[in-house]
């Protein structure tokens, strides 16, 4: 008797799985549709027969991008298998050559599988990476979210230092990337280009000296103008914010942060740089609070 509700059982399971097929392959894909027929497949994988089918689905089916996103990440983060995974980031892309949002989940999946292998996979995720900031090369926006996404994890710390580095040598005369180095100093992800490493640091005040420090290495730089006015903005609301936010709260950097905030405001002042309204309403709320 056993043994015969299992045979019904294993009939039905692969029934099911080729109607899910069937109807997938019928019409347009929904991706909720996608994602229930995988879901399906994972929870019965023991019991189902042809385990080709989410492959001949993928075959005839080009249109949406979002279609190999979902199955690359369905097969790394549920079936554990990369090369999968990676097989449908590189079918979607040869269909959907620009479409930034494969490039970054595909890079993001890299990160992972170099966190998960301890590092052993990192010439993988290095080649892809440098294939991919060469593709788009010139755009820093692009370059800012691989950044965040190899900012995800500490142990990573070699392909995180590269990521860093090229953006640091590629976008050194854009003031957007001493911005988000800045910003990734205070985070803690320190990056030394001269040592050619990348550390993390918990220490607040060392965050907020090497955050400080971008910006400062970032004025040496030989700007027009206009650029060193928005660098110096930049810099301005950098501050203001770190003021907000900790100027009055944490006491261990509480005197630190306030001498930056003068130093900054009067730095800018002094050059000529200090010129929005909403800074020097700020500079004098901050006078009056120290007064």
């Amino acid at each position: 008797m056993q043994l015969v509700y299992v045979k019904v059982f294993d009939m039905l399971i692969n029934r099911i799985d080729f109607l899910y097929f069937s109807m997938l392959q019928m019409f347009p894909i929904i991706l909720t549709s996608l994602q229930q027929f995988m879901e399906f497949r994972f929870n019965h994988k023991k019991y189902i027969n042809d385990t080709t089918l989410l492959r001949k689905l993928m075959s005839n089916n080009h249109n949406d991008p979002e279609v190999y996103k979902l199955a690359a990440l369905f097969e790394y983060s549920k079936m554990c298998d990369v090369e999968a995974a990676r097989l449908y980031f590189s079918e979607g892309l040869k269909y959907h050559k620009h479409c930034k949002i494969l490039y970054i989940e595909e890079f993001n999946l890299e990160v992972q599988h170099v966190e998960h292998t301890n590092g052993q996979s990192l010439p993988i995720a290095l080649s892809k990476y440098k294939n991919m900031v060469e593709y788009f090369k010139g755009d820093l926006e692009f370059h800012i979210t691989l950044i965040d996404k190899a900012l995800q994890f500490n142990t990573v710390w070699e392909l995180q230092y590269h990521v860093v580095r090229d953006m640091f040598e590629e976008y050194k005369h854009d003031e957007r990337m001493w911005l988000k180095l800045a910003n990734i100093s205070f985070q803690g992800f320190i990056f030394d280009h001269d040592l050619e490493l990348m550390n993390f640091d918990r220490h607040c005040k060392r965050r907020l000296l090497y955050s400080l420090k971008a910006f400062d290495d970032g004025l040496k730089e030989d700007w027009t103008p206009i650029k060193r006015t928005l660098l110096w903005d930049l810099l301005i609301d950098h501050v203001i914010g770190i003021w907000k936010e900790y100027g009055w709260k944490n006491e261990t950097i509480v005197s630190f942060v306030n001498e930056t905030m003068e130093r900054v405001f009067q730095g800018a002042q002094d050059e000529g740089f200090l010129h929005k309204g909403e800074h020097y309403a700020y500079w004098v709320s901050f006078v009056k609070h120290h007064s």
